[in-house]
């Protein structure tokens, strides 16, 4: 119950902005932190970032999270939405709660119209009007924390949508809600 509260403390502090954000303080403590530790399942590459100073997003490190999440296949990108970091942040922040590094696994990120129509191609989930097309949603997982659980505190924080697959969870930056892939 203790992780819980926290997460939804630290949520709330998501929900008001980037402000309250890096100041909020959960019932368990303070709010995560606006870090991530990512590692690129496709292209094996791995970035430590801190992506915003003093409650504002960091235009640099918005630049080297914008390519890491960038469309791998096509070779472009478009400027990821904060609010997906922060809640990244908040999924980085439980798995460091439950023991472990923190890093997510990051599976897919922004996708062209082109990339996102192979993959529905070839039976991949990948909606029509995915928000991978807008730098707004990612699929992620953490070693070690299984994808029911990982969604499950995603959830919990209602922070936007969550989609649970067999080897990885869909975060986004849009409405809340969720499904079962």
């Amino acid at each position: 119950m203790r992780r819980r509260a926290f997460v939804l403390g630290a949520a709330a502090g998501v929900l008001s902005g980037p402000a309250a954000f890096a100041k909020a303080a959960g019932p368990s403590g303070p709010a995560p932190e606006p870090f991530l530790r990512l590692c690129h399942a496709c292209t094996g590459e791995v970035l430590s970032s801190r992506f915003e100073r003093r409650g504002r997003p960091d235009p640099v490190e918005a630049r080297r999270l914008e390519w890491f999440m960038r469309d791998w296949r096509e070779g472009r990108s478009m400027p990821v939405d904060p609010a997906l970091l922060r809640f990244l942040a908040c999924i980085r922040h439980f798995a460091v709660l439950e023991g472990h590094e923190g890093e997510i696994l990051v599976h897919s990120g922004f996708r062209t119209p082109e990339t996102n129509e192979m993959l529905r191609r070839t039976g991949v989930p990948a909606a029509r009007n995915s928000l991978h097309l807008q730098a707004k949603a990612a699929d992620i997982s953490v070693a070690g924390i299984p994808p029911s659980r990982l969604a499950a505190a995603a959830r919990r924080t209602g922070l936007g949508g969550v989609g649970r697959y067999t080897s990885f969870v869909h975060v986004d930056s849009g409405r809340p809600r969720h499904w079962i892939g």
